[in-house]
Protein backbone atom coordinates (compact mmCIF):
# COMPACT_ATOMS: atom_id res chain seq x y z
CA UNK A 1 0.00 0.00 0.00
CA UNK A 2 1.00 3.36 -1.00
CA UNK A 3 1.34 6.92 0.57
CA UNK A 4 -1.95 8.97 -0.68
CA UNK A 5 -1.02 12.56 -1.56
CA UNK A 6 -4.14 14.45 -1.79
CA UNK A 7 -3.39 17.47 -4.06
CA UNK A 8 -0.56 17.88 -6.69
CA UNK A 9 3.01 18.62 -6.50
CA UNK A 10 4.03 21.91 -7.78
CA UNK A 11 7.43 23.94 -7.24
CA UNK A 12 6.19 26.10 -4.82
CA UNK A 13 5.01 22.78 -2.37
CA UNK A 14 8.18 21.17 -2.98
CA UNK A 15 10.20 24.57 -1.84
CA UNK A 16 7.84 24.99 1.12
CA UNK A 17 8.42 21.58 2.35
CA UNK A 18 12.18 21.85 1.92
CA UNK A 19 12.36 25.18 3.88
CA UNK A 20 10.08 23.79 6.81
CA UNK A 21 12.53 20.82 7.34
CA UNK A 22 15.71 23.14 7.04
CA UNK A 23 15.10 26.56 8.25
CA UNK A 24 12.20 26.06 10.37
CA UNK A 25 13.71 24.21 12.83
CA UNK A 26 16.62 27.53 13.12
CA UNK A 27 13.26 29.63 13.47
CA UNK A 28 11.72 27.77 16.37
CA UNK A 29 15.24 27.68 18.33
CA UNK A 30 16.73 31.04 17.50
CA UNK A 31 13.95 33.18 17.08
CA UNK A 32 11.21 31.73 19.04
CA UNK A 33 13.59 31.12 22.38
CA UNK A 34 12.67 27.02 21.89
CA UNK A 35 15.49 26.07 24.40
CA UNK A 36 16.04 22.41 22.84
CA UNK A 37 16.88 21.95 19.02
CA UNK A 38 15.56 18.78 18.82
CA UNK A 39 12.28 19.58 19.95
CA UNK A 40 12.23 22.40 17.21
CA UNK A 41 12.97 19.79 14.99
CA UNK A 42 10.85 17.86 15.81
CA UNK A 43 7.79 20.30 15.87
CA UNK A 44 8.94 21.27 12.60
CA UNK A 45 8.94 17.47 10.76
CA UNK A 46 5.69 17.28 12.22
CA UNK A 47 4.23 20.42 10.78
CA UNK A 48 5.93 18.57 7.50
CA UNK A 49 3.95 15.46 8.00
CA UNK A 50 0.48 17.76 7.96
CA UNK A 51 1.64 19.46 4.94
CA UNK A 52 2.11 16.14 3.29
CA UNK A 53 -1.24 15.15 3.95
CA UNK A 54 0.15 11.65 3.75
CA UNK A 55 -2.47 8.90 5.10
CA UNK A 56 -0.72 5.53 5.24
CA UNK A 57 2.77 4.01 4.07
CA UNK A 58 3.77 1.29 2.78
CA UNK A 59 4.37 -2.11 4.69
CA UNK A 60 8.47 -1.83 3.72
CA UNK A 61 8.83 1.05 4.73
CA UNK A 62 6.97 0.18 8.08
CA UNK A 63 9.52 -3.02 8.31
CA UNK A 64 12.59 -0.59 8.28
CA UNK A 65 10.79 1.36 10.84
CA UNK A 66 10.76 -1.63 13.19
CA UNK A 67 14.18 -2.53 12.56
CA UNK A 68 15.05 1.04 13.73
CA UNK A 69 12.99 0.35 16.79
CA UNK A 70 14.59 -3.07 17.86
CA UNK A 71 17.54 -1.55 17.69
CA UNK A 72 16.97 1.72 19.81
CA UNK A 73 15.42 -0.94 22.34
CA UNK A 74 18.55 -2.96 22.83
CA UNK A 75 20.67 -0.22 23.07
CA UNK A 76 18.59 1.03 25.73
CA UNK A 77 19.33 -2.54 27.23
CA UNK A 78 22.21 -1.96 27.11
CA UNK A 79 21.97 1.29 29.23
CA UNK A 80 20.90 -0.75 32.17
CA UNK A 81 24.49 -1.61 32.69
CA UNK A 82 25.51 1.46 33.65
CA UNK A 83 22.50 3.69 35.10
CA UNK A 84 18.80 1.47 34.81
CA UNK A 85 17.36 5.03 36.09
CA UNK A 86 18.09 6.64 32.81
CA UNK A 87 16.78 3.93 30.58
CA UNK A 88 13.50 5.36 31.90
CA UNK A 89 13.64 9.18 31.37
CA UNK A 90 11.86 11.57 30.07
CA UNK A 91 14.72 12.35 27.81
CA UNK A 92 15.39 8.85 26.36
CA UNK A 93 11.95 7.89 25.64
CA UNK A 94 11.14 10.99 23.85
CA UNK A 95 14.10 10.67 21.50
CA UNK A 96 13.24 7.41 20.73
CA UNK A 97 9.61 8.44 19.74
CA UNK A 98 11.30 11.61 17.91
CA UNK A 99 13.79 9.28 15.79
CA UNK A 100 10.71 6.94 14.86
CA UNK A 101 8.68 9.50 14.02
CA UNK A 102 11.38 11.21 11.99
CA UNK A 103 11.85 8.10 9.92
CA UNK A 104 7.62 7.47 9.71
CA UNK A 105 7.83 11.32 8.19
CA UNK A 106 11.07 10.85 5.78
CA UNK A 107 9.31 7.99 4.23
CA UNK A 108 6.46 10.61 3.40
CA UNK A 109 8.20 13.00 2.45
CA UNK A 110 10.56 10.64 -0.44
CA UNK A 111 7.35 9.39 -1.85
CA UNK A 112 6.39 12.58 -1.99
CA UNK A 113 9.34 13.57 -3.99
CA UNK A 114 9.57 10.94 -6.22
CA UNK A 115 6.03 11.75 -7.33
CA UNK A 116 7.65 14.65 -8.23
CA UNK A 117 8.36 15.43 -12.50
CA UNK A 118 11.63 15.78 -12.60
CA UNK A 119 10.84 19.31 -14.71
CA UNK A 120 9.59 20.20 -11.04
CA UNK A 121 12.11 19.17 -9.00
CA UNK A 122 14.69 20.16 -11.00
CA UNK A 123 13.33 23.99 -11.32
CA UNK A 124 13.21 23.33 -7.44
CA UNK A 125 16.50 22.45 -6.75
CA UNK A 126 17.15 25.69 -8.41
CA UNK A 127 15.16 28.13 -7.07
CA UNK A 128 16.51 26.55 -3.79
CA UNK A 129 20.05 26.59 -4.14
CA UNK A 130 19.49 30.81 -5.66
CA UNK A 131 17.93 31.36 -2.15
CA UNK A 132 20.80 30.09 -0.63
CA UNK A 133 23.56 31.63 -2.47
CA UNK A 134 21.16 35.07 -1.74
CA UNK A 135 21.13 34.57 2.02
CA UNK A 136 25.22 33.94 1.72
CA UNK A 137 25.67 37.02 -0.25
CA UNK A 138 23.57 38.92 1.75
CA UNK A 139 24.93 37.97 5.05
CA UNK A 140 28.39 38.72 4.43
CA UNK A 141 27.39 42.12 3.23
CA UNK A 142 25.99 42.72 6.61
CA UNK A 143 28.93 41.49 8.12
CA UNK A 144 31.61 43.61 5.85
CA UNK A 145 28.86 46.76 6.90
CA UNK A 146 29.09 45.99 10.72
CA UNK A 147 25.27 45.12 10.54
CA UNK A 148 25.58 41.90 12.40
CA UNK A 149 29.16 41.58 14.64
CA UNK A 150 29.27 37.45 14.22
CA UNK A 151 28.85 34.54 11.61
CA UNK A 152 24.74 34.20 11.70
CA UNK A 153 23.33 34.12 8.36
CA UNK A 154 19.86 35.97 8.43
CA UNK A 155 17.30 32.59 8.73
CA UNK A 156 20.57 30.43 9.83
CA UNK A 157 22.09 31.49 13.43
CA UNK A 158 23.67 28.23 13.26
CA UNK A 159 25.56 27.94 9.69
CA UNK A 160 25.85 23.88 10.04
CA UNK A 161 22.09 24.32 8.83
CA UNK A 162 22.77 26.60 5.42
CA UNK A 163 25.85 24.53 5.01
CA UNK A 164 24.35 21.24 4.94
CA UNK A 165 21.08 22.58 2.49
CA UNK A 166 23.94 24.22 0.37
CA UNK A 167 25.95 21.23 0.04
CA UNK A 168 22.99 19.07 -0.98
CA UNK A 169 21.45 21.34 -3.58
CA UNK A 170 24.90 22.09 -4.50
CA UNK A 171 25.89 18.59 -5.74
CA UNK A 172 23.22 18.04 -7.47
CA UNK A 173 23.39 20.75 -9.75
CA UNK A 174 27.16 19.92 -10.33
CA UNK A 175 25.57 16.51 -11.86
CA UNK A 176 22.73 18.26 -13.89
CA UNK A 177 25.29 20.98 -15.32
CA UNK A 178 28.92 20.66 -17.41
CA UNK A 179 31.10 23.36 -18.69
CA UNK A 180 31.06 26.32 -18.11
CA UNK A 181 28.13 25.91 -15.61
CA UNK A 182 29.77 24.06 -13.15
CA UNK A 183 33.22 26.27 -12.72
CA UNK A 184 30.25 29.27 -12.43
CA UNK A 185 28.72 27.30 -9.71
CA UNK A 186 32.45 26.64 -8.32
CA UNK A 187 33.13 29.93 -8.04
CA UNK A 188 29.78 31.10 -6.89
CA UNK A 189 30.21 28.48 -3.98
CA UNK A 190 33.96 28.87 -3.15
CA UNK A 191 33.70 32.82 -2.90
CA UNK A 192 30.68 32.34 -0.36
CA UNK A 193 32.89 29.78 1.46
CA UNK A 194 35.49 32.69 1.64
CA UNK A 195 34.08 35.56 2.68
CA UNK A 196 31.37 33.95 5.20
CA UNK A 197 34.60 32.53 6.44
CA UNK A 198 32.95 29.20 7.00
CA UNK A 199 35.47 26.11 6.96
CA UNK A 200 32.63 23.56 6.89
CA UNK A 201 31.27 24.75 3.90
CA UNK A 202 34.43 24.94 2.30
CA UNK A 203 35.29 21.62 3.41
CA UNK A 204 32.12 20.53 1.63
CA UNK A 205 32.91 22.71 -1.46
CA UNK A 206 35.83 20.46 -1.42
CA UNK A 207 34.88 17.37 -1.09
CA UNK A 208 32.07 17.61 -3.80
CA UNK A 209 35.18 18.16 -6.39
CA UNK A 210 36.42 14.68 -5.35
CA UNK A 211 32.65 13.27 -5.36
CA UNK A 212 30.86 14.86 -8.55
CA UNK A 213 33.29 15.83 -11.31
CA UNK A 214 36.43 15.38 -12.89
CA UNK A 215 38.20 18.74 -12.81
CA UNK A 216 41.34 19.79 -14.92
CA UNK A 217 44.10 21.56 -13.27
CA UNK A 218 43.83 24.61 -15.61
CA UNK A 219 39.70 24.69 -14.15
CA UNK A 220 41.13 24.46 -10.85
CA UNK A 221 43.10 26.91 -11.26
CA UNK A 222 40.46 29.37 -12.52
CA UNK A 223 38.13 28.47 -9.99
CA UNK A 224 40.41 29.33 -6.85
CA UNK A 225 40.84 32.61 -8.44
CA UNK A 226 37.92 33.33 -9.54
CA UNK A 227 36.04 32.35 -5.79
CA UNK A 228 39.24 34.90 -4.40
CA UNK A 229 38.35 37.84 -6.41
CA UNK A 230 34.63 37.19 -5.57
CA UNK A 231 35.13 37.15 -1.80
CA UNK A 232 37.36 40.04 -2.18
CA UNK A 233 35.01 42.13 -3.82
CA UNK A 234 32.28 41.51 -0.98
CA UNK A 235 34.51 41.45 2.03
CA UNK A 236 38.21 41.34 3.16
CA UNK A 237 39.66 37.75 3.06
CA UNK A 238 41.11 36.68 6.38
CA UNK A 239 43.06 33.48 5.85
CA UNK A 240 43.76 33.45 9.34
CA UNK A 241 40.40 32.41 10.36
CA UNK A 242 40.87 28.83 8.29
CA UNK A 243 44.73 28.94 9.72
CA UNK A 244 43.64 29.18 13.40
CA UNK A 245 40.92 26.02 12.88
CA UNK A 246 43.72 23.93 11.76
CA UNK A 247 46.35 24.42 14.61
CA UNK A 248 46.21 21.43 16.85
CA UNK A 249 48.39 22.50 19.00
CA UNK A 250 46.53 25.75 20.28
CA UNK A 251 45.33 24.09 23.31
CA UNK A 252 42.85 27.71 23.53
CA UNK A 253 40.90 26.83 20.47
CA UNK A 254 37.24 25.72 21.53
CA UNK A 255 36.73 24.02 17.81
CA UNK A 256 40.16 22.08 18.05
CA UNK A 257 39.46 20.87 21.23
CA UNK A 258 35.67 20.06 21.13
CA UNK A 259 36.18 18.11 17.44
CA UNK A 260 39.75 16.08 20.03
CA UNK A 261 37.14 15.83 22.88
CA UNK A 262 34.89 13.61 20.79
CA UNK A 263 37.41 11.79 19.18
CA UNK A 264 39.37 11.35 22.55
CA UNK A 265 35.93 10.44 24.42
CA UNK A 266 34.58 7.83 21.43
CA UNK A 267 37.54 5.83 22.35
CA UNK A 268 37.47 5.75 25.94
CA UNK A 269 33.43 4.74 25.68
CA UNK A 270 34.48 1.90 23.47
CA UNK A 271 37.49 0.56 25.47
CA UNK A 272 35.71 0.72 28.78
CA UNK A 273 32.19 -1.05 27.59
CA UNK A 274 33.65 -3.69 26.10
CA UNK A 275 32.77 -2.46 22.50
CA UNK A 276 28.82 -2.34 23.69
CA UNK A 277 28.52 0.60 23.75
CA UNK A 278 27.50 3.16 27.10
CA UNK A 279 23.47 3.43 25.79
CA UNK A 280 20.99 5.57 24.23
CA UNK A 281 21.69 9.23 25.02
CA UNK A 282 24.13 8.51 27.60
CA UNK A 283 27.07 10.41 26.22
CA UNK A 284 27.59 13.74 28.68
CA UNK A 285 25.59 11.85 31.23
CA UNK A 286 27.51 8.93 32.11
CA UNK A 287 31.01 7.28 30.25
CA UNK A 288 33.85 8.91 30.56
CA UNK A 289 35.23 12.62 29.99
CA UNK A 290 39.01 12.54 28.73
CA UNK A 291 41.84 15.35 29.00
CA UNK A 292 40.22 17.09 26.56
CA UNK A 293 37.03 18.29 27.94
CA UNK A 294 38.93 19.07 31.39
CA UNK A 295 40.60 21.27 29.23
CA UNK A 296 37.59 22.61 27.92
CA UNK A 297 35.72 22.90 31.83
CA UNK A 298 39.19 25.04 32.44
CA UNK A 299 38.16 27.47 29.45
CA UNK A 300 34.77 27.84 31.09
CA UNK A 301 32.89 25.85 28.23
CA UNK A 302 32.42 22.68 30.79
CA UNK A 303 28.93 21.82 28.63
CA UNK A 304 30.16 22.99 25.23
CA UNK A 305 29.07 19.07 22.74
CA UNK A 306 29.25 17.47 25.77
CA UNK A 307 25.93 15.35 24.29
CA UNK A 308 27.46 14.64 21.27
CA UNK A 309 30.78 14.93 20.89
CA UNK A 310 30.64 17.65 18.19
CA UNK A 311 30.04 15.23 14.94
CA UNK A 312 27.61 11.88 15.19
CA UNK A 313 30.38 9.11 14.44
CA UNK A 314 31.66 9.85 17.98
CA UNK A 315 27.91 9.97 19.84
CA UNK A 316 27.51 6.74 17.57
CA UNK A 317 30.51 4.63 18.73
CA UNK A 318 30.15 6.30 22.58
CA UNK A 319 26.37 5.14 22.98
CA UNK A 320 26.13 1.99 20.36
CA UNK A 321 30.08 0.55 20.40
CA UNK A 322 30.39 -2.17 17.96
CA UNK A 323 27.23 -1.39 16.33
CA UNK A 324 27.90 2.34 16.24
CA UNK A 325 31.36 1.39 14.71
CA UNK A 326 30.04 -0.91 11.81
CA UNK A 327 27.14 1.82 10.87
CA UNK A 328 30.36 4.27 10.22
CA UNK A 329 32.19 2.12 7.98
CA UNK A 330 28.91 0.48 6.48
CA UNK A 331 28.05 4.17 5.87
CA UNK A 332 31.53 4.49 4.02
CA UNK A 333 31.00 1.75 2.53
CA UNK A 334 27.61 2.73 0.56
CA UNK A 335 29.66 6.16 0.44
CA UNK A 336 32.10 5.15 -2.19
CA UNK A 337 29.75 2.61 -3.55
CA UNK A 338 27.98 5.64 -4.62
CA UNK A 339 30.69 7.46 -6.06
CA UNK A 340 31.65 4.40 -8.18
CA UNK A 341 28.08 4.14 -9.42
CA UNK A 342 27.94 7.75 -11.07
CA UNK A 343 31.19 7.59 -11.95
CA UNK A 344 30.07 5.35 -14.36
CA UNK A 345 26.60 6.63 -14.76
CA UNK A 346 24.99 10.01 -14.30
CA UNK A 347 21.97 8.73 -16.12
CA UNK A 348 19.43 8.79 -13.46
CA UNK A 349 16.37 10.58 -12.49
CA UNK A 350 16.43 13.58 -10.18
CA UNK A 351 14.84 11.74 -7.27
CA UNK A 352 17.78 9.80 -7.21
CA UNK A 353 20.19 12.58 -7.70
CA UNK A 354 18.46 13.81 -4.74
CA UNK A 355 18.78 10.52 -2.83
CA UNK A 356 22.60 10.57 -3.69
CA UNK A 357 23.31 14.28 -2.52
CA UNK A 358 21.30 14.01 0.56
CA UNK A 359 23.42 10.61 1.71
CA UNK A 360 26.70 12.19 0.32
CA UNK A 361 26.22 15.32 2.59
CA UNK A 362 25.36 13.37 5.93
CA UNK A 363 29.36 13.08 5.19
CA UNK A 364 29.73 16.08 6.73
CA UNK A 365 27.68 15.93 10.27
CA UNK A 366 28.98 12.52 10.87
CA UNK A 367 32.77 12.98 10.81
CA UNK A 368 33.34 16.63 10.46
CA UNK A 369 30.74 18.38 11.94
CA UNK A 370 27.39 17.41 13.65
CA UNK A 371 25.10 17.76 16.57
CA UNK A 372 22.68 14.39 18.26
CA UNK A 373 19.94 12.12 16.07
CA UNK A 374 17.70 14.89 16.05
CA UNK A 375 18.25 17.47 13.44
CA UNK A 376 17.14 17.83 10.05
CA UNK A 377 20.68 16.10 8.07
CA UNK A 378 19.76 12.68 10.11
CA UNK A 379 15.90 13.24 8.24
CA UNK A 380 17.50 14.29 4.85
CA UNK A 381 19.51 10.53 5.57
CA UNK A 382 16.66 8.67 6.52
CA UNK A 383 14.89 10.42 3.49
CA UNK A 384 18.09 9.11 1.23
CA UNK A 385 17.68 5.62 1.81
CA UNK A 386 13.50 5.42 1.26
CA UNK A 387 14.37 7.69 -1.83
CA UNK A 388 16.83 4.30 -2.94
CA UNK A 389 14.26 1.86 -1.58
CA UNK A 390 12.15 3.30 -4.48
CA UNK A 391 14.44 3.87 -6.97
CA UNK A 392 15.20 -0.08 -6.31
CA UNK A 393 11.58 -1.11 -6.84
CA UNK A 394 11.18 0.35 -10.22
CA UNK A 395 14.66 -1.15 -11.58
CA UNK A 396 13.17 -4.43 -9.89
CA UNK A 397 9.72 -4.01 -11.77
CA UNK A 398 11.49 -3.18 -14.67
CA UNK A 399 13.95 -6.08 -14.82
CA UNK A 400 10.40 -8.81 -14.45
CA UNK A 401 9.17 -6.80 -17.18
CA UNK A 402 11.81 -7.52 -19.46
CA UNK A 403 12.10 -10.88 -17.88
CA UNK A 404 7.87 -11.49 -18.38
CA UNK A 405 8.59 -10.55 -22.39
Amino acid sequence: MSIRIEEPNSTKRIIFLFLLFLVFPDFLFYTLGIDNFSISTIISIILLFVFLRAKNTCKDNLLIIVVLFILLCFNCLLSMLFNIEQVLSFKIVLSMYSILIMAYVSSCYAQTLWLCSEEILKRSVFYLFAFLCLIGIISILLQKTEIIHDKSMILFPETISICIGFHTYLFILFILYKGGGVLLLYILSLGIALGIQNLTMLVGIVISVFVMKKITIRQTIVIFLGAWIFSMILSDLDISYYTSRLDFKNTTNLSVLVYLSGIERAFLNFITSYGLGIGFQQMGVNGEVGVYQQILADLDAPMLNIYDGSFISSKLISEFGFIGAIMCIFYLFIFFRFYLRFKKNKRYPPQYILAYSFYMCFFIPLFIRGAGYINPYVFMLFSSIFLCKYHAKIILMKSNVKMAI
